[in-house]
């Protein structure tokens, strides 16, 4: 029971692998210090031989179940982190009247609660979408400022046309319609991927 509480703590702390090898290295010290010949890895009973192997399954059976407790734990604070930057981000924009203050916001907001670098949003007059707001990432720092009109490529027209979130990779960016929009495309940021929400009504 003291070498399973030992092994329940090094997953909790530092995840399977690590409670893997301490499960293995647990059931190796219990044969060297207690069982006899004391002082060496022999095995002379079948008895002890068995009572080896049922303590490494079980050491190895905690440890997995304490890895995946722990995973779940990392996913539902993620979660948690993201509902409350969502939280903020609606009392954020339903204190401000502004349509560009709320588009401003709106797209920081996003961008934050996703981890992206490059935030846009924009407005779809007669099916022409023009460039609303942005917000960059630090890593995108040396194109603040950044202002030009977005491309009106099929890519947007296409989004705007079905009104569906649409996602696409970096290798589709770059594929033959997309060429000019997965590179820097003239005035247009690089991009690494790119996801559109469309905002209806």
């Amino acid at each position: 029971m003291v070498y399973l509480l030992g092994i329940i703590i090094v997953a909790m702390r530092l995840g399977r692998g690590a409670s893997i090898m301490t499960a293995a290295l647990s059931v190796a010290a219990f044969n060297f210090l207690f069982l006899p010949p004391v002082g060496t890895f022999v095995l002379r009973d079948a008895e002890f031989l068995l009572s080896f192997a049922v303590m490494l399954c079980l050491s190895l059976i905690v440890s997995d179940r304490t890895s995946r407790i722990r995973a779940q734990a990392a996913v539902r604070a993620t979660h948690a982190s993201q509902l409350q930057k969502l939280a903020s981000a609606s009392f954020a924009i339903g204190s401000t009247l502004s349509t560009d203050e709320i588009s401003r916001m709106l797209t920081e907001k996003a961008r934050d609660i996703v981890g992206a670098h490059v935030a846009v949003t924009g407005l779809n007059e007669n099916q022409r979408p023009t460039m609303s707001a942005i917000s960059l990432s630090q890593r995108y720092a040396t194109w603040q400022g950044f202002d030009a009109k977005l491309n009106c490529s099929e890519i947007y027209q296409l989004v705007c046309e079905t009104n569906r979130p649409m996602r696409l990779t970096q290798a589709e960016l770059e594929a033959d319609s997309f060429q000019h929009f997965g590179r820097t495309g003239g005035q247009h940021l690089p991009l690494q991927g790119w996801l559109a929400a469309p905002l209806i009504a």
